[in-house]
C-alpha cells in the first residue's frame, strides 16, 4: 500500500514539476514590444518586427489544420504560440498545464539533423503536429481526467498512455511527409541505429524505450520514426489515428496502446512491433551497404574508449599533434591534445549550444553561452579564444550573438555569423584582439548563413547559405563581397567546410550516408566523393597528408584517417532529396510537400499585445498529493508566463493533517519578483510552557497576509551556473487559540535572507556535481517583540570531486536557532542527522559528509512496469549538536550530540516507461543514542524524484 501511495504521489509530482521545464517564468526583457496575430488554428504572440515570420507560422499551421489531419484526428482547439527571439538556443515545444507552445526562433548552425528546411517552417510543421496529437488524445478516460483536474491531469494520463516515441516519431514523419526534406530523409537522423546494425548489436525494446547510462542508444525520435514507419507501411497510413483514439479512450484498461495496435494489426504488443521494425530496418541498411563501395579508414586511437565519447573538429598542428573537442558520458566539454595516440586535457569548454571549433596561428576559437542574469529567455553566444602558446583563455565578446567563428590565416581577424533578435543574418569580420567589427557583408535577401572557413590566402570566406528549402556552399570575396556558388542548390545536407589550397572539403548526405566530399574553389560545381564509410564521416581536415575526419560507431564519434586521392570521379545526385531507403507511405498519402502550396496572400490581423492579466488562463484544478503537504489547487498563468495565481486547500501531514486555505499571486514581469499571499490555517506546534516547565502541544488558528520581494538572478560562466536571490518578506499574523499563550494575538514578522549557489555542470554519468558551493541564510522574526517569534537558519554545501570521474563528495553544514519558549514556532525544515527523529531543541548545529558513487548499470526491466538503469550508493557521516536553554531540566539534556554513519543504496529506475524515480533503502547506525525523543536508526525506505544525495 505504501509503495502505491508513493508512486501515485510521484506521478502527480512529475506532472507538476516537469511539464514546464522548458519555460522561463519571468524570462522576457522588460519593455519587449509584443504583437498578437489571431487565426482560426493559432494565435501567435511575437516581438514587433517579426510580422513576416508570424504570418508564415500562421499560414502553415492553418493549412495543416485544414488539409493534413487524416492520420491524427479531426478534433480542433486554438492554441497560443509564443515566438521567442531573444534566446540563442534552438528549440520548440508544446506544453500542457498550460496548453501552449513556444518557438525559439534562432536557427541551429548545424545542418546535419534538420537539413535544408527553414527553421521556423520545421517548427511549424513539427510542433503543430504535437498540438493535433494532444487535442485528439482527449478521449474517454483522458477526457474524464481533464475535467477532473485540468491540464496537469490531462498531461499525466497522456504521458502514461502514449509512449514518447509516438509523439516525436509521428511529428518527424509529418515534417518529412509535408516537405522535400525533414529529418526522415537525413542519414544523420538514423546514425545511432545504423552504428548498432554495423556492429551487430541488438538491444531490447525496453532498453531502447528507457535509455542507458552506459550504452549508446537512439533517442525516442528515431525510435518512433522507425516503428511508426513500419506500422504505416504495412497497415496503412491512417491506422495511427485509430490507435491514438482507442488507446486514449482506454479501450483495454492495461496497456491500452499495445492493445490498440494488436486489434488493428495483429501485432502482439509494442515489443513485437519494435522487433519487426528493427529487423526490417536492418535489412534495408544491409541492402544499402551491399550496393556501396566502401573505402577503408584507420582510427587515430588503437583502442576505442570504454565510455561513450565524442570527438569533434580534429585539427592537425603538425605531423604529431592533433587538437580536438571532446565530451563523454563522464566528462563535460573540453579541449584535448593528442600526440601519437596519447591524450591530454588542454582546458575545459563552458556551456554552449554548438560544438564548432577553428584554429590558426596558435589560436583556437569557439563560442560559449551567457545569459541575462534576470531574464532566462534572453541569452547570448560569445566568442572564446584560447592561445596555445600562453595557455590563456579570453572571452573576446560580451553579450553578443555570434556563431561559427573562424580565425583568419594571419590570426588577425575572425569571420563569424551574427544573428539578430529580429532574425537578420549577417557575415561579419571582427578584429581578433578587440572583438570590434571590421566589416559586415550585405545580405539583401536575408538568407540564412551557417559555418565559416577562410581560404588560405585570406581573400575569401567559405560559408553555407540556405534559401527556399535549399542549401548551397558559397565563397565570399572579403574585399568586394562578391559571391561565388561552389555547389548546386540542393535539399541534401551540407556541413563543415574545410579549405585547402585548391579545394574545399565538406560532409554531405548525397549517397544516403554522410560522407566527405570536395569541390574546387573556382565554382565549377563539380563534386568529388572522398570517403565511403558504413555509418557516417564528418568534419574533415588534413593530417600527415591524409584526410582526417570524425567517424561514427557504437562508442560515439572517433577520429579516423584515410589516404588522400586525386583520381576520384565526380558524382551525380538526385534532387529533390528522396532517400528511398528511409521512405514511408506517409510521404505519398499525407499530401506531399505543402511548403510550395502555402498562400502568401492570406494575411491575419495583428494588434498590440499588452496588459498584465491579458491571456490569464486557468489551467489546473484538482488534487496534488505530497508526502508533506497534499493540496487541492486552482492554478492560472498568463501567456507570457510572468504572472501566476494559485488558490489551494492543503493538508499539512507534518502537523497532524491540519487544514490550510490560501492563495498567492506571483508577479515576475518587472525586475524584482513580487509575491502576494494569504492563508488561513489550523496549526499544531510544540512549545515550552513557562507555567509548568513542560513541553506542550499547541493547537491554534492562524491567518497570514504576506508580501515578498525577491530578485532571482542566474549567470553562466564557463562550466558553472551561478544563482543568487536576495529577498525580503513581510507577514501579518493573526493568531487565536483556547489557551492564552501568545504575547500578541496580532503581530508583524519579517523574513529576509538570500540564497547563493555556484555549481559546476555535470556529465551524463556523474552522480552529482564535482565542484561548487551553495549558501542559504534566512532570518524570521516578529518586528515589535522578537521573543514572540524569532528563527535563524543557515546552511552551506561544498561539492568536491571524488576519486573516480563519476564520484563526488558533498559536505553540508547547517545551523538553526529558535527558542521553544517562543509562543509562535515557524515551520521546521531542518535536515537533522539521519537515523534520528527531529529532537526538541532551541539551537542545533550539524555537519554531514556524503560520498556518492555508481555501483552498477543493470539496464534491466520487466513488463513495462519498472526499468533499472543505475544502482548508486551514498556513504554518509552525520554529526549534530542540539541545545536546550531551559534552566529547569537536567544538565545532561541541555546539550545533546547526535551522530550517525550509514549507507544509502538507490535505484535510478523508470516506472511505466515514463516516470524517472530514485528509490531505495537507507541504513543508519547511531553512534550515540538520543536521550530526548525517539530514534529511528536502522533500515528506512527512501524516495526522491531527482536525488543527488
Amino acid at each position: 500500500m505504501m509503495k502505491n501511495k508513493h508512486l501515485l504521489i510521484l506521478t502527480f509530482l512529475f506532472a507538476s514539476i516537469n511539464l514546464n521545464a522548458q519555460q522561463f517564468f519571468g524570462g522576457h526583457p522588460l519593455g519587449q514590444d509584443w504583437q498578437i496575430l489571431s487565426s482560426p488554428a493559432v494565435r501567435v504572440i511575437y516581438p514587433n518586427g517579426m510580422n513576416y515570420q508570424a504570418q508564415r507560422i500562421a499560414r502553415i499551421t492553418n493549412y495543416i489544420d485544414k488539409n493534413n489531419r487524416r492520420s491524427v484526428g479531426d478534433k480542433e482547439r486554438q492554441i497560443d504560440i509564443v515566438l521567442q527571439t531573444q534566446t540563442t538556443f534552438s528549440n520548440g515545444y508544446v506544453g500542457l498545464a498550460p496548453f501552449r507552445s513556444e518557438f525559439y526562433g534562432t536557427p541551429p548552425q548545424s545542418n546535419l539533423s534538420l537539413g535544408s528546411l527553414n527553421w521556423l517552417d520545421v517548427l511549424s510543421i513539427h510542433e503543430y503536429r504535437h498540438v493535433l496529437q494532444n487535442i485528439n488524445a482527449k478521449n474517454g478516460i483522458v477526457n474524464f481526467f481533464y475535467y477532473l483536474g485540468g491540464e496537469s491531469y490531462w498531461a499525466v494520463v497522456n504521458n502514461l498512455v502514449l509512449p514518447n516515441w509516438y509523439y516525436e516519431g509521428d511529428a518527424v514523419i509529418s515534417e518529412t511527409a509535408l516537405s522535400e526534406s525533414g529529418r526522415g530523409r537525413n542519414p544523420f537522423f538514423t546514425l545511432q541505429q545504423r552504428a548498432l546494425i554495423n556492429e551487430n548489436i541488438n538491444y531490447s525494446y525496453l532498453k531502447n524505450r528507457n535509455g542507458s547510462y552506459k550504452d549508446l542508444l537512439p533517442n525516442h525520435y528515431p525510435l518512433g520514426y522507425m516503428m511508426l514507419t513500419y506500422l504505416r507501411n504495412h497497415y496503412g497510413n491512417d491506422v495511427v489515428a485509430t490507435i491514438l483514439k482507442e488507446s486514449t479512450s482506454f479501450n483495454g484498461l492495461f496497456y491500452p496502446f499495445s492493445k490498440a495496435i494488436k486489434r488493428h494489426t495483429g501485432i502482439k504488443n509494442t515489443t513485437k512491433l519494435y522487433q519487426n521494425a528493427w529487423e526490417e530496418f536492418k535489412e534495408k541498411n544491409k541492402t544499402q551497404l551491399k550496393n556501396t563501395n566502401l573505402i577503408p579508414t584507420t582510427p587515430l586511437f588503437k583502442n576505442s574508449p570504454k565510455t561513450i565519447t565524442t570527438y569533434s573538429y580534429p585539427i592537425s598542428l603538425n605531423d604529431n599533434t592533433v587538437i580536438a573537442r571532446k565530451t563523454s558520458y563522464n566528462t563535460t566539454d573540453e579541449l584535448v591534445r593528442i600526440i601519437d595516440g596519447k591524450e591530454t586535457k588542454i582546458t575545459s569548454i563552458g556551456i554552449n549550444n554548438d560544438n564548432f571549433l577553428s584554429y590558426n596561428q596558435n589560436l583556437l576559437a569557439w563560442t560559449e553561452s551567457t545569459r541575462n542574469p534576470r531574464r532566462g529567455a534572453q541569452n547570448y553566444s560569445d566568442i572564446i579564444l584560447f592561445d596555445l602558446k600562453t595557455n590563456q583563455k579570453q572571452r573576446l565578446t560580451q553579450s553578443t550573438r555570434y556563431f561559427s567563428p573562424s580565425i583568419s590565416p594571419d590570426g588577425a581577424q575572425i569571420a563569424t555569423i551574427h544573428i539578430s533578435p529580429l532574425e537578420q543574418f549577417k557575415l561579419c569580420i571582427l578584429n581578433a584582439k578587440t572583438g570590434k567589427i571590421i566589416k559586415t557583408f550585405d545580405n539583401p535577401k536575408n538568407r540564412f548563413l551557417s559555418r565559416t572557413a577562410w581560404t588560405l590566402d585570406g581573400k575569401n570566406i567559405i560559408s553555407i547559405v540556405k534559401e527556399n528549402g535549399k542549401l548551397c556552399l558559397i565563397k565570399i570575396n572579403t574585399k568586394n563581397g562578391k559571391t561565388t556558388e561552389l555547389t548546386p542548390w540542393i535539399a541534401h545536407t551540407i556541413e563543415t567546410p574545410f579549405v585547402t589550397k585548391n579545394r574545399v572539403y565538406f560532409n554531405a548526405s548525397f549517397s544516403g550516408i554522410d560522407n566527405i566530399y570536395s569541390t574546387d574553389l573556382q565554382g565549377s560545381k563539380q563534386i568529388r566523393k572522398e570517403t565511403s564509410v558504413k555509418v557516417g564521416a564528418f568534419q574533415p581536415s588534413i593530417y600527415k597528408n591524409q584526410l582526417m575526419f570524425t567517424e561514427y560507431s557504437s562508442k560515439g564519434f572517433n577520429i579516423s584517417t584515410q589516404k588522400l586521392t586525386t583520381n576520384n570521379s565526380f558524382i551525380s545526385f538526385k534532387e529533390p532529396n528522396k532517400m528511398e531507403q528511409y521512405n514511408t507511405i506517409a510521404n505519398q498519402t499525407e499530401g506531399g510537400n505543402i511548403l510550395n502550396k502555402i498562400d502568401s496572400t492570406t494575411t491575419y490581423k495583428s494588434k498590440n499585445y499588452k496588459g498584465l492579466f491579458t491571456g490569464l488562463k486557468l489551467h489546473t484544478w484538482g488534487i496534488i498529493p505530497s508526502l508533506s503537504v497534499s493540496s487541492i489547487n486552482l492554478r492560472a498563468v498568463n501567456i507570457l508566463n510572468d504572472l501566476a495565481i494559485n488558490v489551494s486547500t492543503e493538508i499539512n501531514h507534518n502537523e497532524n493533517n491540519r487544514i490550510i486555505y490560501g492563495g498567492n499571486m506571483v508577479l515576475s514581469r518587472y525586475y524584482p519578483e513580487i509575491t502576494f499571499s494569504i492563508s488561513q490555517s489550523n496549526r499544531q506546534t510544540v512549545f515550552e510552557n513557562n507555567i509548568n516547565n513542560q513541553y506542550d502541544i499547541l493547537n491554534f488558528d492562524e491567518t497570514k497576509l504576506g508580501l515578498k520581494i525577491g530578485t532571482p538572478l542566474t549567470w553562466y560562466k564557463g562550466n558553472y551556473i551561478t544563482n543568487f536571490e536576495p529577498y525580503v518578506e513581510g507577514n501579518q499574523f493573526v493568531l487565536n487559540n483556547s489557551k492564552t499563550v501568545f504575547n500578541q494575538k496580532k503581530f508583524t514578522a519579517y523574513h529576509t535572507g538570500f540564497s547563493f549557489s555556484s555549481i559546476k555542470r555535470t556529465a551524463f554519468q556523474n552522480i552529482g556535481p564535482r565542484g561548487g558551493f551553495a549558501l542559504n541564510i534566512s532570518k524570521r522574526a516578529s518586528i515589535v517583540n522578537n521573543e514572540n517569534a524569532n528563527k535563524l537558519n543557515l546552511n552551506s554545501t561544498l561539492y568536491l570531486p571524488g576519486i573516480s570521474k563519476n564520484h563526488f563528495l558533498r559536505i553540508r553544514g547547517e545551523y538553526q536557532k529558535e527558542k521553544l519558549s517562543n509562543p509562535y514556532q515557524f515551520s521546521d525544515y531542518y535536515n537533522y542527522p539521519r537515523g534520528y527523529n527531529a529532537p526538541l531543541n532551541d539551537e542545533f548545529t550539524s555537519i554531514s559528509f556524503n560520498y556518492g558513487l555508481p555501483l552498477a548499470y543493470p539496464d534491466f526491466g520487466f513488463a513495462g512496469m519498472a526499468y533499472f538503469k543505475r544502482i548508486k550508493a551514498n556513504l554518509f557521516y552525520d554529526y549534530g549538536v542540539g541545545k536546550l536553554n531551559n534552566e529547569n531540566i537536567k544538565n545532561e539534556f541541555k546539550s545533546q550530540t547526535y551522530n550517525s554513519i550509514g549507507t544509502e543504496i538507490l535505484f535510478d529506475n523508470v516506472y511505466f516507461n515514463v516516470l524517472p524515480i530514485s528509490a531505495g533503502v537507507r541504513y543508519s547506525h547511531l553512534l550515540k543514542e538520543n536521550l530526548i525523543g525517539n530514534s529511528s536508526g536502522g533500515f528506512q525506505f527512501i524516495l526522491a524524484t531527482n536525488l543527488s544525495f
